[in-house]
């Protein structure tokens, strides 16, 4: 066994996965179209810091059916001692994901039936089922929302592949996603056509008592338990809860090819990986089955400057400023093209947030965001073209004649603060009906960066990782960000 391997087992070992997990088994249920299973995962971990005192865990969870976990620990560890085991018992806001074929073109008017259970006040099944259907109007790539006036609603959007997707929620956060059967929908044809429950969905949420106020990052392994106590979703990694750069896994897929062999892809974020060394593990036989190392296969940086200062007087905001940028290889000497852009800061929208406005490069392979936020105007510059993760800077200069108030500094420097890379890794053996991976996050010289870890139960693919992006939505031509965008993205990076 490697030595990632061993660090995978070693840390979740406190959590009894390690030589004692079992795989989930199920079967169709309630009437309900299971299309397939595929075994319980943990979809995503956040940690919510407090400015002083305790944090929220909060872990979203899928599974086949509403009961198949039964609940959840998470570790908090400070190098290899668990300082606090925080227990979950309780999911809430279930979500029932189905998806089926579907004549419905874009614009075109959806209903969606299906039999759910009478709730009573506190979203608890009293027995009794009922029928629902609910109208969509003008279906598309993005969520139509619909509603009852029981509190059931359904959100629908067509797929990539020409599906219909739909996610049923009730408006009582105790709703555990239990007791939903024979989902329909309906088009302009009479017919009704199946929707399949591919996964419920349930959150988790519990109060640490550990002060993380002053740690910018932890390591968190987290297990879930189904109703024979074994561990079948479990995962290991660093989580930020300041406002500093954690490197590491940000999503990762683990799935199977065509021919059957694993493949694992995502993105990470640090501030200079160069490789990321992947092993996989079958638990079935308690062994490494395959160990690879790869390179990205793309990357992109984001470099920012320091607070923009103006000449007192009128805010620069809305005016154009021209500005010149100029990539810095590691002898700070501009290489490639020189960027010519015409900038505007936004003026806020909302008070406390972070707004961004992007300027696309010309040929596609960057932007330059104009940031106003609660640190005032800032430049945020992402390259995604050739040599990106080898620049070590960015010039800009502010060209005369300015529209607006003049800058008090004409040239200032844009310095790396995050690397995003994107991973396709084949590795070459069939997929384990259970397995963990563990993946080392490598720089130049080969020394680890960050290691992570997470299993996969059933077949089919699992996503892990904490929130990349920083909560933004667009309002015109300007992101409007809850939370602080510079060391994370405007727009998380896609896979080629």
């Amino acid at each position: 066994m490697s030595i990632r391997t061993a660090l995978l087992t070693a840390a979740l070992a406190t959590t009894g996965l390690a030589g004692g997990a079992q795989a989930h088994s199920g079967a169709s249920w309630g009437g309900a179209q299971h299309k397939h299973v595929k075994g319980s995962r943990i979809c995503r971990f956040r940690i919510v810091k407090r400015r002083v005192g305790s944090s929220t865990v909060s872990s979203k969870t899928g599974s086949d059916r509403a009961g198949d976990l039964t609940g959840g620990t998470v570790d908090v560890l400070v190098g290899a001692e668990v300082v606090e085991t925080l227990r979950l018992d309780t999911p809430t806001h279930g979500q029932v994901i189905t998806r089926g074929r579907t004549t419905a073109r874009a614009g075109a008017p959806v209903s969606v039936t299906f039999e759910a259970p009478v709730l009573d006040d506190s979203g608890t099944p009293i027995g009794e089922t009922e029928w629902v259907t609910i109208d969509l109007d003008a279906i598309g790539p993005a969520d139509t929302t619909g509603r009852d006036a029981r509190g059931w609603q359904v959100a629908a959007r067509l797929t990539e592949r020409g599906r219909l997707r739909a996610v049923i929620t009730h408006d009582l956060a105790g709703w555990r996603g239990d007791g939903i059967a024979q989902v329909d929908h309906q088009t302009d044809s009479p017919e009704l056509a199946p929707l399949a429950i591919q996964e419920v969905r349930q959150r988790w949420v519990g109060r640490l008592r550990t002060d993380l106020s002053e740690r910018p990052a932890v390591t968190v392994a987290s297990a879930f338990t189904d109703q024979t106590g074994g561990v079948v979703a479990a995962q290991i990694g660093a989580y930020g809860v300041g406002d500093g750069l954690v490197p590491g896994l940000v999503d990762a897929t683990l799935s199977d090819d065509a021919d059957g062999h694993a493949v694992l892809t995502g993105w990470t974020r640090s501030a200079g990986a160069a490789a990321l060394a992947a092993t996989l593990v079958d638990y079935e036989v308690e062994a490494p089955v395959a160990d690879v190392e790869a390179r990205p296969q793309a990357t992109q940086q984001v470099l920012l400057t320091d607070p923009l200062a103006f000449e007192p007087g009128e805010a620069p905001t809305g005016f154009s400023y021209v500005v010149l940028l100029d990539l810095l290889d590691g002898s700070r000497t501009p290489v490639g093209t020189q960027y010519e852009i015409d900038m505007v800061l936004p003026a806020p929208i909302t008070e406390g947030a972070w707004h961004g406005r992007p300027h696309v490069f010309a040929d596609g392979a960057g932007e330059l965001v104009a940031i106003n936020g609660p640190d005032g105007y800032q430049l945020q510059v992402t390259w995604a073209g050739e040599g990106a993760g080898t620049v070590t800077g960015v010039n800009v200069v502010f060209e005369e004649p300015y529209e607006g108030p003049a800058p008090l500094e004409i040239e200032v420097h844009a310095a790396p603060v995050v690397q995003w890379d994107a991973w396709s890794i084949p590795l070459g053996v069939d997929l384990p009906a259970l397995s963990a991976v563990s993946t080392t996050l490598l720089d130049a010289e080969g020394q680890p960066l960050a290691t992570d870890g997470f299993t996969v139960a059933g077949e089919g693919r699992t996503v892990r990782g904490a929130a990349a992006d920083a909560g933004c939505t667009r309002e015109g031509d300007v992101q409007v960000c809850a939370a602080d965008p510079r060391t994370r993205a405007l727009r998380a990076p896609t896979l080629p």
